[in-house]
């Protein structure tokens, strides 16, 4: 019985042995660690956040918030704390002159392109301007101005009867999605489009207020 049972353990001994180089195989061969958990597909490269065009990121940190100086009365009524702040992309550079130009000129050559039919069907079926035909426009040309008359300032509106751009005609539609609201719960099963934001914003800004909100510094040249 003796050598029965010592025959036993050796064949078992030589299995698991065994076992363990085919382990060892497998972890080597595979593309999965074999640590003993569950791996849905075999791991990939590591995922790098795309940096948003013109931004920079901005590090976490942590600051200490409150009075430096000694509390001579030793009230300790406001208490220096600290305060850890999460990482965030911000703008690398403000808006410039040009920027904001380019803006409006693109605003303002929409506008003209949609009046003057300059529109194709594209095949999400949204009518989209077709800024091949728009790049032809002229803002010189009699004929373009009569076909745009929409946006030029009315007869009694015009100074030295020189036909302009109305700036209040040039409007920019902003859509925005708004996900805070659809996502309350409340608002469960009502239809997503409900709660798009539509917004018209005026692209070309009150000029006069250089002259109306800062008095006395000669701001004529400006507006």
């Amino acid at each position: 019985m003796k050598n029965h049972s010592l025959i036993i353990i050796a064949v078992s001994a030589i299995i698991s042995l065994s076992g363990c180089n085919l382990l060892d195989k497998n972890k080597k061969g595979s593309a999965l660690p074999n640590d003993g958990q569950l791996h849905g597909v075999a791991p990939a490269k590591g995922w790098i956040l795309p940096k948003p065009p013109g931004m920079v990121y901005i590090p976490p940190g942590t600051f200490h918030m409150g009075p430096s100086d000694e509390d001579i009365n030793f009230a300790y009524t406001a208490r220096n704390k600290q305060v850890s702040i999460s990482g965030f992309w911000m703008d690398a550079t403000e808006i410039t002159n040009n920027e904001y130009r380019q803006f409006t000129n693109w605003v303002t050559d929409s506008i003209a392109a949609k009046q003057m039919g300059f529109i194709k069907q594209g095949t999400d079926g949204n009518e989209y301007i077709d800024w091949k035909k728009a790049q032809a426009i002229k803002w010189n040309d009699k004929a373009t101005l009569e076909k745009i008359d929409a946006m030029i300032f009315t007869p009694d509106n015009r100074i030295f009867n020189k036909k302009e751009i109305d700036p209040s005609k040039i409007v920019y539609h902003s859509e925005t999605f708004d996900y805070k609201e659809a996502a309350k719960r409340e608002n469960a099963g009502v239809q997503r489009s409900k709660f798009i934001v539509k917004k018209d914003i005026m692209a070309y800004p009150d000029s006069l207020c250089w002259v109306r909100d800062f008095a006395y510094s000669y701001n004529e040249p400006m507006a």
